[in-house]
């Protein structure tokens, strides 16, 4: 379960508390310095958000999670499927140094003080943690991430990687855009249905529209890959988007928060 705690005076929703070997949580928009339709704690380093407040905003997630900018790898969200082994050589990346030089939606490591983060504003938050081979990883599953399967591809990248095994990996999905909310064309829908026929898309037909759940999609395939621990949180960001940053239900002029995972040095 995800238990909501103040971290630094940062209000984190943390999941994987009986894993004493690493820290995971997602951030909310509250506890930072941002103003106006970024706040307060904007982690979108790709908005137009002054750099004074994104500098401060991501200090004070770092000193929740006990490390500093320089120590955490970010991914760089293209709506891909690759997910990336994070090594010692990648501290840093996406903050104080330059960013992957390609898509990068998944991370994994089995680095000690070694910080992992993804953003998101409507996008699926997952977090995976392996206590048998003391392994971590997040992964950033938009609706093309999720017909791609990216979740499956971290727990098989956590395999080949560590020698993980899926029934050891826990894992957690964070808030994002619920059925009741995410509302899709038929060509996105003919995606899903493609990525999931056994299940018709995860899709309720609404007229010429769709509904799409993408929670259902997840947990689907997080358990075709062998997951039997899913923790969600099944919370809709554009039902709740005065507490986490929802790019619909604000037309695009929001914030970031993100999900953080880190394995104690």
């Amino acid at each position: 379960m995800f238990i909501k705690k103040e971290m630094a005076g940062v209000p984190i929703f943390a999941p994987f508390s009986q894993f004493p070997f690493c820290s995971a949580g997602i951030t909310s928009r509250e506890g930072g310095v941002s103003e106006g339709h970024f706040a307060s704690l904007n982690l979108g380093l790709r908005t137009n958000d002054t750099k004074e407040n994104l500098e401060e905003n991501v200090r004070r997630v770092c000193a929740a999670f006990g490390t500093e900018p320089s120590r955490v790898v970010s991914t760089k969200q293209e709506h891909t499927d690759t997910v990336r082994r994070a090594e010692k050589t990648d501290a840093g990346t996406g903050f104080t140094r330059p960013r992957f030089s390609e898509g990068v939606d998944g991370l994994v490591t089995n680095e000690p003080g070694l910080p992992l983060l993804a953003y998101f504003a409507d996008c699926v938050p997952i977090l995976f943690c392996d206590p048998e081979k003391r392994a971590v990883g997040v992964c950033h599953s938009g609706w093309r991430g999720t017909v791609q399967k990216i979740a499956a591809k971290t727990v098989e990248k956590m395999t080949a990687e560590f020698g993980s095994r899926p029934e050891s990996i826990h894992t957690a999905v964070g808030p994002h855009i619920g059925a009741c909310c995410f509302e899709v064309d038929r060509p996105v829908y003919e995606e899903f249905r493609k990525a999931f026929p056994e299940k018709d898309g995860f899709a309720r037909p609404a007229g010429e529209k769709y509904f799409i759940d993408l929670s259902a999609a997840v947990e689907h395939t997080l358990h075709a890959a062998g997951i039997r621990e899913i923790t969600n949180m099944h919370t809709c960001t554009s039902c709740h988007a005065d507490t986490f940053f929802s790019h619909r239900k604000t037309s695009g002029k929001r914030g970031c928060f993100a999900a953080v995972i880190m394995i104690h040095p």
